[in-house]
């Protein structure tokens, strides 16, 4: 998911998670830093994917040992189902922009699948695909994916809350009733 480092109270024997460092802290509880060798990517084209009716059925699936996030994804939109999951070559996807509220990428892609990012599935993300809006489902239990049919595509993903939104509109309001309040007084 993008995790480069994790702090546990726990020892954790794992080849990719060497420690790194045992954090001191005022508690009686140690804490430990590992560092993951080998991150999942921020964005990733996915052709193989199972659809969870619930958070539990979702659970069940992601700690499932054949579970593997680099080639799979667990959605929470059954209704996709009818999709069919062919084998498939990896996609080429190149970054074009990646800040924390937008990012762009060209996705080349040879089948049906679904580019997961590794960020969290909020309200207020906003996809297009190819200038289209698309609809965001969610993913891993946490994160957020995209459908793409085969192609070279153009994705573009910003945070637009509509709280931002509520708010500029109240600003504006409560300027324009200040000013009229004002003016009116001035008379």
């Amino acid at each position: 998911s993008g995790v480069t480092a994790v702090i546990t109270h726990e020892r954790v024997a794992l080849p990719d998670m060497p420690l790194a460092a045992e954090l001191p802290n005022r508690s009686s509880t140690p804490f430990y830093l590992y560092r993951l060798t080998r991150p999942a990517d921020r964005v990733r084209f996915v052709s193989a994917w199972e659809f969870a009716q619930d958070e539990a059925e979702a659970i069940r699936l992601l700690l499932a040992p054949s579970f593997d996030p680099a080639r799979q994804v667990v959605l929470h939109t059954p209704e996709l189902r009818a999709i069919q999951q062919p084998e498939c070559a990896p996609a080429k996807i190149t970054a074009l922009t990646v800040k924390s509220h937008v990012s762009a990428y060209r996705v080349t892609n040879a089948c049906d699948g679904f580019v997961v990012f590794a960020e969290p599935f909020y309200p207020g993300w906003r996809v297009s695909v190819d200038g289209r809006r698309a609809p965001i489902l969610r993913a891993n239990m946490a994160f957020s994916a995209v459908l793409l049919p085969p192609g070279t595509h153009l994705i573009e993903r910003r945070y637009i809350p509509l709280s931002l939104i509520f708010g500029a509109f109240a600003s504006l309001l409560s300027c324009g009733i200040l000013g009229w309040h004002v003016a009116r007084k001035a008379r």
